[in-house]
C-alpha cells in the first residue's frame, strides 16, 4: 500500500517534498534526495520526478557564446541528474514517475492550493505540486502514471 508520495525537482537546489497526510517541503543536494527518499520502503513511496524535455536553443539579447554555453551545460546537468535519480530509485524498487515541468506557482499560489505555509524557493514549490498531484495515490493504493 502506497503511504507517502515524494516529488523531486532537480537543479542546483534540488527541491524536495513528501505528503504522506502532512505536507513537508525544503530544498537538499542530489545525494540529500537520495537519502531522503531510501529512508522509505520502496512498496510504500511513489517517487515523482521532474524531467525537462527541453531541446530549447538557450540564448539571450546581449549574452556572449561562453555564457549561453555555460548555461546550456548548467541545463544539461540538471536533466541527466534527474534521470539519474529516477533511474536509482527505478532500480532499489521504487514507484518512479517522471512528469515533464507543467508551470511556475508562486508561493501564494502554494498557499492557496495545499495550505503550506513553509518559505520556498521555485525548486521546492515545483517540488511540493508534483507531490500534491499525486497525493490521490494514498488513498487509491496504486500507482497510475
Amino acid at each position: 500500500m502506497i503511504k507517502r508520495v515524494i516529488g523531486i525537482d532537480r537543479g542546483k537546489n534540488t527541491g524536495f517534498a513528501e505528503y504522506d497526510g502532512e505536507l513537508y517541503a525544503g530544498t537538499t543536494d542530489f545525494w540529500g534526495a537520495v537519502d531522503a527518499v531510501e529512508l522509505h520502503d520502496s512498496k510504500e513511496t511513489v517517487v515523482i520526478v521532474e524531467l525537462s524535455n527541453s531541446k530549447h536553443v538557450w540564448h539571450s539579447k546581449g549574452q556572449n557564446g561562453k555564457a549561453m554555453a555555460r548555461t546550456g551545460v548548467n541545463v544539461g546537468s540538471v536533466i541527466r541528474e534527474a534521470e539519474l535519480l529516477a533511474a536509482r530509485f527505478i532500480s532499489k524498487g521504487y514507484n518512479v514517475i517522471t512528469v515533464h515541468p507543467r508551470g511556475k506557482k508562486t508561493a501564494q499560489d502554494i498557499k492557496a492550493i495545499t495550505g503550506y505555509e513553509g518559505r520556498t524557493n521555485e525548486h521546492t514549490r515545483d517540488a511540493i505540486m508534483l507531490a500534491w498531484s499525486y497525493r490521490h495515490l494514498l488513498k487509491n493504493g496504486a500507482v497510475k502514471g
